[in-house]
């Protein structure tokens, strides 16, 4: 699991959070954080939770499985009351126990082309067919992610010619 307490400018990004006892992200009393291309499957609590979290990033995740019977409290992304101005876009959702997409906020929120099954708010999402192909990555390194684009000057750095001069053989 993942836990934003006050804080800002932080990315959450190229995970698998799966399995947690609460949510896969929780972000508290946060702004301007960015959660984007992570797999959120199976937590006890909501995949994705905003919570008195103002101008958030949450795009391009894939959130299903997630939440526990019993009440309205989880969802596969759920955006509690006191959260607003935050921009949640292009996010696939499935099978989460009682919302797929939950907005509290009153419309203080923007939902852009979130596909999922339900929703407590209209229009907060709407169903994909092509979610039939529902894809989670296994866990672990993702060799095709380019960790160096994050780092300054390592961007720059040609990674790929730098690998293709190894001799494995001779390492081993």
């Amino acid at each position: 699991a993942v836990a934003l307490f006050p804080t800002s400018g932080q990315q959450v990004a190229h995970n698998m959070l799966e399995e947690n006892s609460g949510p896969g992200v929780g972000m508290y009393d946060s702004q301007a954080n960015t959660v984007d291309n992570n797999h959120v499957e199976n937590n006890d609590d909501s995949g994705i939770l905003l919570d008195n979290a103002d101008d958030n990033t949450v795009a391009q995740n894939q959130v299903r499985d997630n939440g526990t019977p019993g009440g309205d409290t989880t969802d596969g992304i759920r955006v509690n009351t006191l959260s607003a101005g935050n921009l949640l876009q292009g996010n696939h959702l499935r099978d989460n126990v009682t919302h797929d997409c939950h907005d509290d906020s009153g419309g203080a929120n923007t939902w852009i082309g979130n596909h999922g099954e339900t929703e407590n708010v209209p229009g907060l999402c709407t169903p994909d067919g092509n979610d039939n192909n529902f894809t989670a990555s296994a866990a672990g390194w993702d060799p095709s992610y380019p960790w160096y684009a994050s780092f300054g000057d390592a961007a720059l750095f040609d990674w790929a010619a730098a690998y293709a001069t190894v001799d494995v053989g001779s390492l081993l």
